[in-house]
């Protein structure tokens, strides 16, 4: 079975990143769509070309760690019963260092290639 590029991530991240990042990731399910707090140091939108994207964020020593998310609000009209928070990918950097923008691209690509698809691409 094919896996996701974001669980792909997740896996290879350390056992606490795991838990820290599907933790929020959980806890961004658990609220109503677009509720969650943002700005906050666990979730972030950002901003620019990654319009539409949010990152969770976790740090282990000196390593940051970013899940890339989409909030799909529209997914009721693609025969989805509720709102679909999408992980898109993931990538980690050092601290005080640039996020390579290959990452960033990877993410745009990969929330570009589910807003096209209609039935929306997804794997559970």
């Amino acid at each position: 079975m094919k896996q996701a590029p974001a669980m792909a991530f997740v896996s290879a991240c350390p056992k606490p990143v795991q838990d820290a990042l599907l933790s929020t990731y959980q806890a961004v399910l658990e609220r109503p769509p677009n509720k969650f707090p943002t700005g906050t140091l666990l979730w972030r939108p950002m901003r620019g070309p990654m319009q539409g994207i949010y990152e969770i964020r976790d740090r282990h020593g000196r390593q940051l760690y970013r899940l890339f998310c989409l909030m799909d609000s529209d997914a009721t009209r693609h025969g989805f019963a509720a709102p679909v928070l999408v992980m898109l990918c993931g990538g980690e950097k050092v601290v005080n260092t640039e996020m390579d923008d290959d990452i960033y691209e990877e993410a745009c690509g990969y929330r570009d290639d589910y807003l096209r698809s209609n039935p929306r691409a997804l794997l559970k």
